[in-house]
């Protein structure tokens, strides 16, 4: 979901690391990810955009 527009960009097929860490390929310059809060979603953030502010959940935005 695009936050300031509040548009869906995407859907992952599951919650797992190995497909968050391969979806950003399409989408350089990523500034800030908000994400789920569960325990496996911050290893895949880190592994292809370690640049980006993690937010779990746009309210802390």
């Amino acid at each position: 979901m695009d936050v300031e527009t509040r548009r869906k960009t995407d859907l992952l097929s599951d919650r797992e690391s190995p497909s968050l860490a391969a979806w950003p390929a399409r989408l350089p310059g990523i500034e800030v990810v908000c994400r789920d809060p569960a325990p496996f979603f911050p290893e895949g953030a880190i592994a292809w955009a370690p640049q980006a502010v993690q937010v779990a959940g746009r309210w802390h935005l």
